[in-house]
C-alpha cells in the first residue's frame, strides 16, 4: 500500500461515492475521531506554488483517499498507516484538556 506523500495527486472518494481528483497537502494525519488527509483542488496547489503560500485545504478521511494506482478496497484502508503514537498522544492530550474543564 503505497503511502500518500504532500503533492501527491490523489483519487477522493466523495459521500456520493464519486472519484474527484485532488491534490494531498499533507499524508495521513489524526483528525479529530479518525485519520485524514488534507487535500486541496489541484488549481489551489498550483497557484499557492506560483504566490509561494500554503494552499488552502480541507481534511478528508484517509480511508476515502488512495493514488490514482490504487483501488478503493478494504486492502488499501489508511486507517492503520497512522502511528500509534500519534494517535495516543492526541487521546492523551484530549483527555488532559478534558480533565482541566472539570
Amino acid at each position: 500500500m503505497p503511502e500518500i506523500q504532500p503533492g501527491q495527486t490523489v483519487v477522493a472518494r466523495t459521500a456520493s461515492d464519486r472519484e474527484i481528483e485532488k491534490r494531498a497537502v499533507t499524508g495521513v494525519v489524526m483528525g479529530h475521531d479518525f485519520p485524514v488527509v488534507w487535500v486541496s483542488r489541484p488549481e489551489e496547489w498550483e497557484a499557492a506554488e506560483r504566490d509561494g503560500r500554503k494552499p488552502d485545504a480541507v481534511p478528508w478521511p484517509a480511508e476515502d483517499v488512495r493514488s490514482p494506482f490504487e483501488k478503493f478496497t478494504d486492502l488499501t484502508r489508511r486507517i492503520m498507516a497512522v502511528p500509534k503514537a500519534e494517535v495516543d498522544a492526541k487521546r492523551q492530550s484530549e483527555a488532559k484538556a478534558k480533565a482541566r474543564k472539570s
